[in-house]
């Protein structure tokens, strides 16, 4: 779900937009404490609509920075964003935020609640929602592995590049992987190797490249997602083995060095 562009005159970093912005809480259910999600403002009769945790590459939202700011509720992803879907037609259709916090209050079913922004946290950056983790920093096991396999769901569900691929996950496997088969009768295999440190990421790949040389399955494919990995695209090392960081944009990319229509 993309969120409506409007345009604008006003933004949230403007003095005006300070004093009109509202934040955002999500609370997931079954829990008590919530944290901020989102940002609204007001713009001559429009609502304005934003959140960082709802970023989305070719069609599928990335769960891992909801994850990030939920890690106690990392299987909540989807819940979150039907909660957002249905801020994001009453922002469509107010025009005052303070319509907005009552529609929130009336259905509190969603878990979202509105509370003023007065700017006295600018460290923090919008009560935390703009904070970043440090890149090294991992999630717990548990998390990344649901994270991997949630990211695979949603490429193949959204992505055309992959329509009629399939998806098969093991959850004891150690390390995480998942095969993903492709239309052409390929399988990738995806393999989560979160310790890996970023300078030994390259002979990680040419260890699985050795593997799949030794091995007799000639369209078997490998991506590692490293999680550690700093690099802004994946890295392709050879026809067969390819490296990737741990997000939607990463992975998704990673798999498209093996699609049918890229593959030489």
């Amino acid at each position: 779900m993309a969120l409506r562009p409007r345009a604008t005159t006003q933004t949230p970093d403007s003095p005006s937009g300070r004093r009109a912005l509202k934040l955002v809480r999500f609370r997931p259910p079954g829990s008590t404490n919530g944290h901020v999600c989102a940002v609204i403002w007001r713009d001559g009769q429009r609502v304005h609509l934003a959140s960082p945790l709802m970023h989305s590459t070719a069609g599928a939202i990335d769960p891992l920075p909801f994850i990030r700011q939920f890690p106690e509720a990392f299987d909540m992803s989807r819940v979150f964003e039907r909660a957002m879907e249905w801020l994001d037609a009453v922002c469509y259709v107010a025009e005052d935020t303070k319509q907005v916090m009552a529609a929130c209050e009336t259905e509190p079913d969603w878990g979202l609640s509105c509370e003023r922004y007065d700017g006295c946290d600018a460290l923090l950056g919008l009560g935390g929602l703009t904070r970043h983790p440090e890149p090294l920093r991992l999630l717990p096991a548990e998390t990344m592995r649901y994270s991997l396999a949630e990211m695979l769901h949603r490429i193949l569900k959204a992505d055309p590049l992959f329509d009629g691929g399939e998806l098969s996950v093991d959850p004891t496997s150690e390390p995480f992987s998942a095969a993903v088969f492709l239309c052409d009768r390929r399988t990738i295999c995806v393999t989560l190797l979160p310790q890996v440190d970023p300078h030994d990421s390259v002979w990680q790949g040419v260890l699985a490249h050795k593997r799949l040389m030794r091995g007799d399955e000639a369209e078997l494919c490998v991506l590692l997602v490293m999680p550690r990995l700093q690099t802004a695209r994946p890295m392709r090392l050879t026809r067969r083995v390819a490296l990737a960081g741990l997000s939607l944009e990463q992975v998704r990319d990673g798999l498209s060095l093996f699609a049918p229509e890229l593959v030489r």
